[in-house]
């Protein structure tokens, strides 16, 4: 069966459209994720919203990270310095690819990297 011209140039035109569609639906899929570095400041920023202003909290530059299809999972390291003294803080922090926290974890102690 042999299709018209006109036919062929809707199909031609159709398949460019769902073609294009396509792409901008996953070039917006990929605007709502966040890299590593964004995703442990998102970390950072919740855990310094759960303490006082009386706390301070200073994070160290060493930390890790691993990454999933899904999440982004982050050992921190951080000093909490307050009234009573300083206390070493170890932070396990998960996020989705978007950079919301899921989990966070926080004991005395540190990660040894």
């Amino acid at each position: 069966m042999l299709l018209k011209k006109s036919s062929l140039k809707f199909l031609s035109g159709l398949a460019c459209s769902v073609l294009a569609v396509s792409l901008v639906a996953s070039a917006q899929a990929d605007v709502k994720r966040v890299n590593s570095k964004e995703s442990i400041k998102a970390c950072k920023a919740h855990l310094l919203q759960q303490n006082t202003q009386d706390v301070k909290v200073k994070f160290k530059n060493k930390s890790a990270t691993q990454v999933d299809n899904n999440s982004y999972k982050h050992w921190l390291n951080a000093v909490k310095t307050n009234a009573d003294g300083r206390e070493s803080l170890k932070v396990l922090c998960e996020t989705t690819r978007a950079g919301k926290v899921v989990t966070l974890d926080v004991q005395s102690g540190s990660w040894k990297f």
